[in-house]
């Protein structure tokens, strides 16, 4: 005998921008589970968020999160973004290797390519 059952998966979807070191924004959708009667975040909340992204040469950037940890406090007030630390960079954990030569920022930081296989 074959049980069959519809189970039902939620997700709440928010659009952002991701800031390169270069100053460029990359468009990006945002997807993280929510239960289906969970409060979505004001617009213009800043989190910080864990997700698994895909980033295609010429489109909008995907994540997949797993854990969204918004900043406190109302973001319609002028002094919301006080309190929100400035971080420059992004974190990243990957599973890659270095494909080629680095190079450095005018700032004096140093970057390269690497090679992608898995990410977090």
């Amino acid at each position: 005998m074959t049980t069959h059952t519809n189970t039902r998966i939620w997700h709440a979807h928010y659009t952002t921008t991701i800031q390169c070191a270069d100053g460029s924004m990359l468009p990006t959708n945002v997807r993280i589970y929510s239960p289906m009667n969970n409060v979505l975040h004001v617009n213009n909340t800043i989190a910080f968020v864990y997700a698994r992204a895909h980033i295609p040469t010429n489109s909008i950037v995907v994540m997949d999160a797993s854990h969204v940890l918004p900043f406190p406090g109302d973001p319609q007030t002028d002094s919301y973004e006080d309190s929100v630390p400035n971080l420059l960079n992004p974190f990243m954990i990957a599973l890659g290797h270095v494909s080629g030569n680095g190079s450095y920022l005018p700032e004096g930081s140093r970057m390269f390519p690497i090679l992608v296989l898995e990410y977090v």
